[in-house]
């Protein structure tokens, strides 16, 4: 069996080599073992979870909302509970992740009207990778440019890290009306470059069935909540019509 998050500590030794980081948050393979109190968790079963999940979903985000409290030091982000439902990142994750697994299940669109509760026990018990392009700590926002800048500088060691976890379907949020969305250019241009346009959220590339969402970022006011969730469940929808296939990968066949 694998050890995800092992491989990825010595990706992110080289990582932080390479460049200057004040405070480098590392993330992956969400931990799943115990858990110490009602915001952490140790390291427990996510490699053979991860290893034995119908669908791999990874959020690809930005960086970490750290505000003004900064951290001393470097910090781990995977041993994190998001039981924080006033959080709009986490309860928006949270539902993303709770509709896009049922969809692909039952082929139909859950109602929006489930409890957060239930969806964010879901999100702290299903095995999903975590991952954000700027490993640096931020603030409540991040500029098009500060974020294509870091891309551009650490795609190489982002581009492994998706490699390393393998998922199925990549949440890629950052897009916004304006500029675009760089994570999914990102994706797009040099991980999965026979990528096809099912529609304006959903990519797929046949050759290695793999889905990719390009979304907003969960923290957007371009949207609420519930339109960012329609939509994107009803886009999803559209594709497994066209693909449905795409449910029978080979970790589904298990």
């Amino acid at each position: 069996m694998i050890n995800y998050n092992k491989k990825l500590d010595c990706l992110f030794k080289k990582w932080k080599n390479a460049f200057a980081f004040k405070h480098f948050f590392y993330d992956g393979l969400m931990y799943r073992g115990e858990i110490i109190n009602p915001y952490w968790r140790n390291p427990g079963e996510e490699n053979e979870m991860w290893d034995n999940a119908p669908k791999r979903i990874m959020f690809l985000l930005k960086d970490v909302n750290v505000g003004e409290d900064r951290p001393d030091d470097d910090e781990d982000i995977r041993g994190r509970i998001f039981t924080d439902t006033s959080s709009r990142t986490y309860r928006n994750m949270s539902y993303w992740l709770y509709g896009i697994l049922n969809t692909i299940e039952t082929g139909e669109i859950p109602k929006y009207t489930f409890s957060v509760s239930e969806s964010t026990q879901l999100f702290d018990n299903t095995p999903i990778a975590y991952v954000n392009c700027k490993k640096e700590a931020g603030g409540s926002s991040v500029s098009y440019q500060t974020l294509t800048n870091y891309i551009e500088r650490d795609k190489k060691y982002i581009i492994k890290e998706i490699e390393i976890l393998d998922p199925d379907i990549i949440i890629c949020g950052a897009w916004t009306e304006n500029s675009g969305n760089p994570i999914f250019n990102l994706v797009k241009k040099e991980i999965y470059k026979g990528i096809k346009k099912i529609n304006e959220w959903m990519y797929y590339c046949e050759t290695t069935n793999k889905l990719v969402i390009n979304s907003y970022h969960p923290t957007t006011r371009a949207s609420d909540g519930k339109s960012m969730y329609t939509n994107m469940m009803n886009a999803l929808k559209e594709f497994l019509e066209k693909y449905p296939s795409f449910k029978k990968s080979c970790r589904m066949s298990k």
